[in-house]
């Protein structure tokens, strides 16, 4: 059998965008689902995994290929994800800033793990042209995996909709919007954020920006479909027919040698998309296309047909067992 550890890279495209800010509800709200979330930051930074740590509850750790060579990283990620369901990875400054010729920066950690990368964008005072920020940053290097952009500090539901059409026209999906809101900012100083042990409504802070889980599209990032226990709403039925749509798009378009289609499982799981149809999609997909899931209850078509099934619960890690993980990475 082989197994993969899901991840996600949260990028921004400068200091001050709101990554920590948006990593930090996304580990709040994994936990409150009962996902067992393990964060990371990219980088030597002690402050942020402060923040990291109160939100997931379990402590955060640092990926820096300045101060451990490269080769090591990719082990040391492993053996840390034991027991962990996915990893959120938290970047550092912008996403291609780091040391001589890019050493440790986000971009490179994300291409040395194969980590999909979301990019926080702060479009206060902008419009389009936040589209066009989002393309330099997928076009400057093409081996970087840009999933998609979250939208901080927004405006007004029409500022909303004007970047929505940009982004959607320039072939870029958004992830998430968050609208400008001064309980969602962490306190600061010259050298960053104020650490947490000195932050005296640091619990409170946590709670807010929990709440910022609801402006993100945590279905689109492959991380639940719904809350425990929750009937799927009229919002889950349109996500599981855009997700339909996207998967077929990417199994069909010859772009790529593997697909991730745990947003599909989450859909059959809730009887949103029959599973014939599932079935019908993948009839078509070419013979070099290798196809990617989660184990954890995945649907049976999805285990039967899947050429990786990832799933770290039970597994004492990749590295003692001898297996292959995602494509780019030998474990």
């Amino acid at each position: 059998m082989r197994y993969s550890i899901p991840r996600l890279v949260i990028a921004a495209t400068q200091s001050g965008s709101g990554k920590t800010t948006i990593a930090t509800g996304l580990l709040s709200a994994l936990r409150e689902q009962g996902i067992a979330v393990q964060s990371f930051k990219v980088g030597p930074d002690y402050i942020d995994p402060g923040y990291h740590t109160m939100a997931s509850g379990r402590p955060a750790h640092n990926l820096d290929s300045w101060l451990v060579p490269e080769q090591v990283l990719p082990e040391l990620f492993t053996r840390t994800m034991e027991g962990s369901d996915i990893a959120v990875i938290e970047g550092v400054m912008g996403l291609y800033d780091g040391g001589r010729e890019g050493v440790s920066s986000t971009a490179a950690i994300a291409k040395l793990l194969k980590a999909p990368v979301v990019l926080v964008l702060d479009v206060k005072s902008m419009g389009a042209s936040a589209a066009a920020i989002a393309c330099g940053f997928r076009d400057y290097d093409p081996e970087v995996n840009l999933a998609g952009v979250i939208l901080n500090r927004l405006g007004s539901a029409t500022h909303e909709e004007m970047i929505r059409r940009a982004m959607k026209d320039a072939g870029i999906r958004v992830l998430g919007a968050l609208r400008r809101d001064d309980s969602l900012k962490m306190p600061e100083r010259h050298l960053g954020l104020v650490p947490v042990a000195e932050n005296e409504g640091e619990r409170h802070a946590i709670e807010v920006l929990a709440r910022a889980e609801g402006r993100i599209e945590l279905r689109a990032l492959g991380l639940g479909f719904t809350r425990k226990g929750e009937k799927p709403r009229e919002e889950h039925r349109r996500a599981a027919r855009e997700a339909l749509t996207m998967a077929e798009r990417e199994i069909t378009s010859g772009r790529w040698d593997m697909v991730i289609l745990d947003e599909i499982n989450y859909a059959v799981k809730f009887g949103l998309i029959a599973e014939q149809e599932l079935g019908a999609l993948l009839e078509r997909r070419p013979k070099n296309l290798h196809l990617v899931c989660t184990g954890r209850d995945a649907c049976p078509l999805l285990l039967e047909r899947a050429d990786l099934i990832t799933e770290m619960r039970g597994l004492r890690h990749p590295f003692e067992s001898g297996i292959k993980a995602q494509k780019g990475i030998e474990f």
